[in-house]
């Protein structure tokens, strides 16, 4: 019984953390950045046009996101100083850990579908089941703690999230860098509201399914 709970609340983590990893590389898509740097008026701190805003941030987009080798970033945008030698170097740091990501969500989605498979082959849903509990109460508890900690203090939150990832003060910006103002602090604050509304709408989605294969369990196996 211990083995099966631990065996169910692992694979549910590892579930949980696959789908964080999805929901993160769609918050990466063109646009999704579009909406949010217009949504949060982006062009009036960087001083340039709505639409060379969005040209820039979609740049910077798709230098840390896409997998294809990244186009050089400027170093000045329509005479004003654009990416500084800091400012790529942290940017070419985000592309390894957005790299990593996708890597590591390929692969452990590989492990779940395995893990599937063989529970489907052995004709036992209960397992199944669990896990998608447990990757279910993750994804709902996981969240809530991060958004009450990003409320209560969104500077040391953004701070503490930083620092595991990039070495030193790598990450920190005068407030009139470019790639502050095209992604200043609202841009972030709503896009981790989007990716705590996938993760619920993840778990959501889990809770559904978990008890559908419970009821179909039931219906297969009668007492």
């Amino acid at each position: 019984m211990i083995v099966s709970r631990l065996e169910s609340l692992i694979v549910g983590a590892v579930i949980a953390v696959c789908l964080v990893g999805l929901s993160v590389q769609a918050l990466s898509m063109p646009f999704v950045t579009s909406v949010l740097v217009r949504a949060v008026d982006s062009a009036t701190g960087t001083g340039l046009t709505e639409e060379s805003t969005l040209t820039v941030a979609e740049a910077v987009r798709a230098y840390v996101a896409d997998p294809q080798r990244p186009d050089p970033l400027p170093a000045t945008v329509e005479g004003r100083e654009g990416f500084s030698a800091r400012a790529v170097k942290h940017l070419d740091d985000v592309r390894v850990v957005m790299s990593a990501s996708r890597r590591i969500t390929i692969a452990l989605g590989l492990v779940v579908a395995l893990w599937l498979f063989v529970r489907y082959l052995q004709r036992k849903p209960a397992p199944v089941v669990s896990a998608c509990r447990a990757a279910g109460g993750i994804l709902v508890l996981t969240p809530v703690l991060l958004a009450a900690a990003a409320l209560i203090d969104f500077d040391t939150f953004f701070a503490y999230f930083h620092k595991p990832l990039f070495y030193g003060d790598t990450w920190l910006f005068p407030a009139d860098e470019l790639l502050v103002q095209l992604f200043p602090e609202p841009f972030w604050m709503a896009s981790g509201g989007l990716l705590v509304g996938l993760a619920l709408s993840a778990a959501a989605a889990l809770f559904l399914l978990a008890g559908l294969l419970g009821r179909f369990s039931s219906k297969s196996h009668p007492q």
